[in-house]
């Protein structure tokens, strides 16, 4: 399983193309409380959507985040130092504010269902061993 980096582009004439901020080498603690990768850049294998799941309903936001730390509990994600997409982002400065603060609504919610639900995974997969049939090894 793998993601990148991406650019981000705000919508105006003059469009600004910059890496993303944060982009670095997966760190499993890290993803725990802090959401460092981007929604479209990661590729997974079908498997663990097969047994993990998809997005949790109940989130409005950072749904990608809680995906990312349940998929992670197998396996590292590869990091790929290439830039894979692009998103645009409004150029009204209240819009974008906006959704920041929804984002930032949202945070604590979803670092603690990200905390509780790694603790049932961890037992579970731990009780499993050696029946997964996920492989836990990197793509290369």
């Amino acid at each position: 399983d793998a993601y990148a980096p991406l650019a981000i582009q705000t919508v105006s004439d003059a469009a600004l193309h910059r890496p993303f901020p944060s982009a670095r080498p997966f760190d499993g603690q890290r993803l725990l409380v802090e959401n460092f990768i981007p929604i479209q850049s990661i590729i997974f294998r079908k498997s663990l959507f097969d047994h993990f799941g998809g997005f949790n309903p109940d989130f409005d936001h950072l749904e990608d985040w809680n995906l990312w730390v349940r998929y992670a509990q197998v396996g590292d994600f590869m990091y790929t130092p290439k830039v894979t997409s692009i998103y645009l982002t409004p150029n009204d400065p209240d819009i974008r504010q906006k959704r920041h603060l929804q984002l930032h609504a949202a945070y604590e919610t979803v670092r603690d269902k990200n905390l509780e639900d790694v603790a049932k995974l961890q037992a579970k997969l731990s009780a499993d061993k050696g029946h997964l049939s996920i492989s836990s090894q990197r793509w290369t």
